[in-house]
């Protein structure tokens, strides 16, 4: 049971778990021994000082404030502007305290422009958020509640919360795309507007809405401009943010799923909603210590039923083929099954990969699917499929692998994904650990500023170089970590 309840968990980080978008955008503020709940009262947060009016703004969302923004803006902007000079990452608390100008600024152009964006008025709100991208990006919203928001996280947010709806309300989904990102924070938020949304209109039982998101979703095979199945979104959306205790939470929204189910009973997506979130409710019962082995298998029949209409249902079944240690040939049969209706879903190929290595051949199983999927039509899976392996296991992969697949699987996912900051920034990583320098270049030269910090840990030096369109020199040596990786 105890192998479940891991494996389970780890599942559970592949569905990626639901959670509201203020949550998901408060800052981790690095500090010496302090946290928002530990700030003395007067810091930040005094009554009456910007950082009040701004949150105040923020909720109210009431266009007749503008003009009081716009006064607070012009007196405050010359000073944030100049402190703005040697801001280049998010502050810690200390830090912050010495900086005011630069974050009350940042908070009143989020209030703005959330007021902005409900009001419809996008438009004028472009400016601010390209002033906010360029001059204060790394700016802080602190609530009465002494929670942090990192601004243009949030902003990133409603933008494409407010795009997203209106194509909903319009019933345009069958057209819609997602914009190219901007920086680092769009990824994250085209995947949780979309999982907010579903379980707004989950609740509020709009069901022809929640239809018309999860069917062309998954009839379109739609995806965010990182490459994420949007379809994966919808479902993820559906469980609640109180957990495995909350059962009455679980009640109200199985209820939810059936009323769903009531109204369009022709309805898939209803169906595998439903069958979803006893998925949900099952990792969640297993976190609780409870014996949930017949649950388990019901759901698996279900899952059989339902077929292999979204990529997550051979996912599912690929994981409980795992969890239950079945034979190689029965996982075999389920991926062979999902990949010839999926071949573009990368979270199949890492699940079966991670089967394959139990094998006493595995390191050359794995090689060999690899290889196999480099000579497909899909060949830029490939590089995506190493993008999600753990970094220490490509040394021994790349001494089997033929490089003349790998380096033309990353020129096709530089190609395919020339929208996409993160995926960019997976695949510029990945050429440099495999020592194709020219390709690394290629991924990473339209990213600039924008090179993810948390990819690129110990070799940062790098990241700047290839990001700055800089040739490196030939046998120039950067430090990660303990060691030494030739450039």
């Amino acid at each position: 049971m105890r192998c479940f309840l891991l494996s389970l968990l780890a599942f559970g980080l592949i569905l990626v778990s639901a959670s509201s978008a203020r949550a998901q955008a408060m800052a981790e503020v690095p500090a010496a021994g302090m946290n928002a709940a530990s700030l003395p009262k007067q810091e930040l947060t005094r009554e009456g000082d910007l950082q009040a009016k701004a949150y105040g703004w923020y909720e109210k969302q009431n266009t007749a404030d503008l003009p009081a923004m716009e006064s607070a803006l012009a007196k405050i902007l010359p000073l944030a502007l100049r402190q703005s000079a040697w801001i280049t990452q998010l502050p810690t608390w200390e830090e912050a305290h010495q900086q005011q100008a630069y974050h009350d600024a940042g908070a009143i152009l989020l209030a703005k422009i959330h007021t902005l964006i409900q009001a419809d008025r996008g438009d004028e709100a472009k400016e601010s958020i390209q002033f906010l991208i360029e001059k204060l990006p790394h700016a802080l919203m602190v609530s009465r509640e002494k929670v942090v928001w990192q601004v243009r996280k949030m902003v990133s947010y409603l933008q494409q919360d407010h795009s997203l709806r209106a194509a909903v309300k319009a019933r345009k989904m069958d057209t819609y795309t997602f914009p190219a990102e901007q920086d680092g924070f769009d990824a994250w938020a085209q995947k949780q507007t979309v999982e907010d949304l579903a379980m707004v209109k989950l609740t509020e039982g709009d069901f022809d809405s929640l239809e018309h998101l999860a069917e062309q979703a998954r009839v379109r095979e739609l995806k965010t401009a990182s490459g994420h199945w949007v379809s994966d979104s919808v479902y993820a959306g559906m469980q609640p943010d109180g957990g495995a205790k909350d059962f009455v939470t679980w009640s109200s929204l199985e209820e939810r799923i059936q009323s769903w189910r009531k109204k369009k009973p022709d309805s898939l997506n209803a169906r595998i909603g439903a069958a979803l979130v006893k998925l949900y409710q099952l990792k969640a019962l297993v976190e609780s210590g409870k014996d949930v082995s017949a649950e388990q298998d019901r759901i698996m029949k279900g899952m059989e039923e339902i077929g292999p209409c979204t990529p997550l249902i051979p996912l599912i079944r690929l994981v409980f083929s795992l969890l239950n240690q079945e034979s190689l040939e029965a996982t075999a049969g389920i991926f062979k099954e999902g990949y010839e209706k999926f071949p573009a879903y990368t979270p199949m190929l890492v699940i079966t990969l991670m089967r394959l290595t139990a094998e006493p051949n595995g390191h050359n199983l794995c090689i060999g699917v690899l290889n196999v999927i480099g000579e497909s039509k899909d060949y830029e899976q490939l590089a995506l499929t190493l993008t999600a392996l753990p970094p220490n296991v490509l040394p021994k992969l790349s001494r089997g692998l033929k490089m003349s697949l790998v380096r033309r699987s990353l020129k096709r996912g530089i190609e395919l994904y020339s929208g996409s900051l993160e995926i960019r920034n997976s695949l510029g990583l990945l050429a440099t650990r495999m020592s194709q320098q020219d390709l690394a270049q290629d991924a990473m030269s339209k990213v600039g500023v924008n090179w993810d910090r948390m990819k690129w840990k110990g070799l940062e030096e790098q990241a700047v170089r290839l990001s700055e369109n800089k040739n490196l020199r030939p046998g120039q040596m950067v430090r990660s970590g303990d060691r030494k990786l030739a450039r």
